[in-house]
């Protein structure tokens, strides 16, 4: 299920909380450079975060992903992208 967190690239109030997902597998969507393309798709796992950027870990290693850019979380029943 598509669970949206902003509907702007720059979000209004506190930054959206993503600790449901932490540990969790998902796709993130996330908003493409330059503005007018179409949004990415990050299958991750979500690990922490900051108040402006979400820890993840993808096949390829550990990220932060700005939350201004993320739009949408999706959860999905893949297998989790980290090692325990």
């Amino acid at each position: 299920m598509l669970h949206p967190v902003q509907n702007e690239m720059v979000p209004i109030g506190p930054p959206a909380d993503y600790s449901c997902w932490y540990r969790e597998p998902v796709v993130l969507c996330v908003a493409a450079a330059p503005p007018g393309k179409f949004p990415t798709h990050l299958r991750c796992t979500i690990m922490g975060e900051s108040d402006v950027a979400v820890h993840i870990y993808t096949a390829l290693g550990n990220h932060d992903i700005s939350k201004k850019l993320i739009l949408a979380v999706e959860e999905t029943p893949e297998p989790r992208f980290w090692r325990q």
